[in-house]
């Protein structure tokens, strides 16, 4: 096992991109493993992120291990702030990059409008519940919904229930119940939807379609957006239940503080 240092990452500013990267099976099939960490004035769910990264690398056979000590050091050295932090590791890169926050306070207010996308997710994929670089069915979902006109959009598995979005977990409200797509559906185990799971009373289901399409409110998560609830999918508006403001308060001051 190899713990890396500050030194060995190639640390990238996508302004002045200069950097030396090794061609290894992570860039030339894949095998390279990320999170995206929403840095404050400080890391947000550091633990979470290191040890989802470590078990991915672990599970595929990268003998690569990051500390939280290596990512407050990226964090502390670079003076990083207000951004997402990108880390990126396979066999013999660590890659950090940064970029902007996107996420506006009009884009809260007004809700997320999805479409359902025909790509679909297997369940039985090894590589579903990890973030890896094979994203590219993924990519090409959310820049075809974008062009549609679509904040983003929602997959299904091979079973034609509903999973995630390309970039998003989802919940469901039904019958005053948390619904969310349980992780042998085919799902990423999100940061976010690990919190909210642990404190409060969310089931983990089986949703349809038509589970969405009748539900009483619904939301996405992820590290970076925190909680955005869905207002419409393709032409059918979403109501609005008052539990996703409820959750988003709950969670967006915790984040606020050291967890």
């Amino acid at each position: 096992m190899h713990i890396p240092t500050l030194d060995d990452v190639i640390f990238i500013d996508i302004h002045n991109i200069n950097s030396l990267i090794y061609y290894d099976e992570g860039y030339s099939f894949g095998l390279n493993f990320f999170e995206t960490i929403l840095i404050t004035d400080h890391g947000i769910f550091l633990d979470e992120h290191v040890a989802r990264l470590n078990h991915s690398l672990e599970e595929f056979g990268i003998a690569r291990r990051i500390t939280v000590q290596l990512i407050e050091a990226l964090i502390s050295h670079y003076k990083l702030s207000n951004l997402a932090l990108k880390v990126s590791v396979s066999d013999k890169n660590v890659i950090a990059s940064v970029r902007s926050l996107t996420y506006s306070p009009q884009y809260y207010e007004k809700g997320a409008h999805v479409t359902l996308s025909s790509v679909i997710r297997p369940s039985t994929s090894p590589l579903v519940k990890h973030k890896s670089a094979n994203y590219g069915d993924l990519i090409l979902a959310l820049r075809h919904a974008k062009h549609n006109g679509f904040d983003d959009c929602l997959l299904q598995n091979e079973h034609g229930r509903l999973t995630e979005s390309c970039i998003a977990n989802l919940f469901i409200i039904k019958n005053g119940t948390l619904l969310t797509p349980s992780i042998d559906e085919g799902v990423l185990p999100g940061i976010v939807r690990s919190y909210l799971i642990k404190n409060f009373p969310i089931i983990e289901s089986r949703i349809t379609t038509d589970d969405l399409l009748e539900c009483d409110g619904a939301f996405l998560t992820n590290s970076l957006m925190g909680l955005v609830h869905i207002s419409q999918v393709d032409a059918t508006p979403l109501r609005y239940h008052p539990m996703v403001s409820t959750i988003a308060s709950q969670y967006f001051a915790a984040i606020n503080k050291e967890i």
